[in-house]
């Protein structure tokens, strides 16, 4: 516990003024120089790890080893910004060319005149050739032959020709086709069974239902060939050629539809007995 100071040791007012006038007066110190205020200055940032912020300024964590790197300038001379020249053409080239493009040109120019001119000649020499000949009648019959050729063509240019015809022919040599695996299979039918193994009844139904699809065919291809026939045109004389073929060929497929309804019958008794 502190100690209170008697009252009898503590100064009065009188002894605190007469200490103040005896003490010596103090000098008066020079005028102190007043110093600028610091700035803040940035420390360049080092690339070694992230420095430490002491107020305004950055200082590195760690120095670098290396030179501080100069960024280049940004300023770029006038002449950097100019275009570049342009080509120097060379009279010389431009000639060569030029005298390319004109030969180029006169060569296909002789080319198509000399193809011209060996054309006219052929057609010249044919007609001297037509009109030379001794003997009138084969003239006139090459140009009969030609005239049929020359209505044929035109006749397979139409248009309803050039539609209806080739359906037509196709047809005819799909059943063709058709036709002759039909026969082989006929003719293992109708042979003697100790040749060959009997047929079943399932195999010779299969070949009745084929024989009916070729029958109904040449039926569709002889009433286009009929419809041809009232027409007068140079194409209708090659498909008549076509009707008699197709007319016996529906007769050969009404005799096989027979033979395979008598094989039937014949495979049903063998299979009873």
């Amino acid at each position: 516990m502190a100690s209170k100071t008697p009252s009898y040791l503590q100064p009065t007012a009188s002894t605190a003024r007469r200490a103040a006038s005896s003490a010596p007066p103090k000098r008066a110190q020079p005028h102190a120089r007043r110093r600028p205020p610091l700035t803040s200055v940035k420390a360049p940032q080092s690339t070694l790890g992230d420095g430490v912020i002491c107020g305004d300024s950055k200082v590195p964590a760690v120095e670098s080893q290396s030179a501080p790197t100069t960024q280049p300038s940004h300023s770029h001379p006038a002449e950097d910004h100019a275009p570049p020249p342009g080509p120097i053409y060379d009279s010389l080239q431009i000639a060569a060319q030029v005298q390319s493009w004109l030969f180029m040109r006169s060569n296909l120019q002789e080319t198509l005149a000399s193809v011209r001119q060996r054309g006219q000649d052929s057609s010249d020499a044919l007609a001297e050739a037509i009109s030379s000949d001794s003997n009138p009648e084969s003239s006139r019959i090459a140009r009969s032959e030609g005239e049929k050729l020359v209505l044929f063509l035109d006749d397979l240019a139409n248009a309803g020709t050039g539609t209806r015809l080739p359906q037509i022919v196709h047809q005819f040599l799909e059943h063709e086709r058709s036709w002759l695996q039909l026969q082989a299979d006929l003719m293992q039918v109708v042979a003697p069974l100790s040749q060959l193994p009997m047929p079943s009844q399932e195999d010779v139904q299969k070949l009745k239902a084929c024989l009916d699809g070729e029958a109904s065919r040449v039926a569709s291809l002889l009433k286009e060939v009929d419809l041809w026939n009232n027409e007068t045109s140079s194409v209708h004389h090659t498909l008549a050629q076509l009707y008699p073929i197709l007319r016996a060929r529906s007769d050969n497929i009404k005799i096989a539809s027979d033979i395979i309804e008598c094989s039937i019958d014949s495979i049903r008794v063998c299979s009873k007995v």
